[in-house]
């Protein structure tokens, strides 16, 4: 647990990264990074100066420790693992939803599965919401995880009534790499969002291996009209060949 203790660290830091960090001018988080939303603009979040990561552990504000978040680099930086699974009991992170979503995405990102109790509250829970960092970017760590702990997990978010993070999860379940993935993309192949059943079917097809059978758009063409009956007959396919 943290402490709150007048800026000063709680919490023990590896020795390598207890120093101060500079944000590069155009840093970002590694594939999840910097948010983006539906219409791909990024909220952006102000870096200047000199940023610890241990104030994720003080009664510092929230804009200091998105701060101190910000420059934090992918795998570089998993060493800081103990210490931000530490930072989630502080009471300020607890109940802020950019800082608890964001640490639990890194932790995520490095496998530390034992978060995904906190991760599946905040995807489910529609009041949570976040102005810098929206849900897909937890929806993308999951599928970094094993396939046995991603892609039920993904499968529910492909069910959510918001399209956001349905279409996340179509996106990112081929980077399981999973064939257990397919029957999931193709039970959702009617969603009534056409962004989502793109996605679904640029899946289905990486996946699959079956690139020629990718929409290039979203309009309803020749094209689009024979991947989705492509993939009707694939999934009947599947379904004769398991009886």
């Amino acid at each position: 647990m943290c402490r709150v203790e007048n800026r000063r660290s709680c919490g023990s830091l590896p020795a390598a990264v207890g120093v101060a960090f500079a944000a590069p001018p155009q840093s970002g988080l590694i594939r999840f990074g910097l948010p983006t939303n539906r219409g791909g603009s990024a909220p952006a979040l102000s870096v200047s100066g000199p940023v610890r990561v241990e104030l994720l552990c003080t009664d510092s504000s929230s804009a200091e420790k998105r701060s101190a978040l910000f420059v934090l680099q992918g795998d570089r930086d998993s060493a800081l693992a103990p210490f931000l699974e530490a930072a989630l009991g502080h009471p300020t992170i607890k109940s802020d939803p950019t800082l608890r979503m964001w640490i639990v995405t890194y932790l995520l990102r490095w496998e530390h599965s034992d978060v995904l109790p906190v991760a599946e509250q905040d995807l489910f829970d529609r009041s949570v919401k976040s102005p810098f960092f929206p849900k897909s970017n937890l929806v993308l760590a999951i599928s970094n995880l094993k396939p046995q702990n991603s892609i039920p997990l993904l499968a529910r978010v492909l069910q959510s009534p918001e399209p956001e993070d349905r279409l996340a999860a179509a996106s990112f379940l081929q980077y399981t790499n999973c064939q257990t993935a397919l029957p999931v993309l193709l039970s959702a192949l009617d969603d009534s969002d056409k962004q989502v059943q793109f996605a679904i079917m640029q899946s289905l097809g990486n996946l699959a291996n079956q690139h020629e059978s990718r929409p290039t758009t979203i309009d309803t063409d020749p094209h689009w009209n024979n991947c989705i009956q492509h993939w009707r007959e694939f999934e009947a396919q599947r379904t004769t060949n398991q009886k």
